[in-house]
């Protein structure tokens, strides 16, 4: 988009598209706060030619963030990008795992088995399942006689 300004002067704006992906979830903002990428999906915002935009990704509870691409620049969870024409970044979250160990101790006899099948500990000692944050796991035991 080309703008006009007052004394005549041509001012070219570019959209900068911000695509949010992964199994985890958080969000990108700008420094000026016109890109506030929360909830799901991308977002966007225009800028004038030659500005640098700084975006900021923070995961949320139970996510990391694992990187950007399409910056010029990247430092930790800071993206800067010079806008010379239309851009995407995309930043990227994943859901954290989680490792649940179940130990079967005593003397008597039995399994402890998950619901899903990944779980399944008999005779004693201790086994083990990753899974991501926040799942449920429900665990059954089955004493035996």
């Amino acid at each position: 988009t080309t703008l006009t300004v007052a004394d005549g002067t041509p001012v070219t704006r570019f959209t900068l598209s911000v695509v949010r992906q992964g199994t985890g979830s958080g969000t990108v903002t700008s420094d000026d706060e016109l890109i506030n990428c929360g909830g799901g999906g991308a977002c966007s915002a225009s800028y004038d030619s030659g500005m640098g935009v700084n975006l900021r990704a923070t995961a949320t509870p139970g996510s990391s963030f694992d990187g950007w691409s399409g910056c010029d620049a990247v430092s930790g969870t800071t993206c800067t990008v010079t806008m010379s024409a239309a851009r995407s970044v995309s930043a990227t979250f994943t859901r954290q795992r989680f490792t649940l160990v179940v130990a079967a101790e005593g003397l008597g006899n039995g399994t402890v088995i998950s619901t899903d099948g990944r779980i399944n500990c008999g005779g004693g000692g201790a086994c083990s399942a990753s899974y991501d944050s926040g799942s449920r796991v429900i665990l059954r035991v089955a004493v035996v006689l």
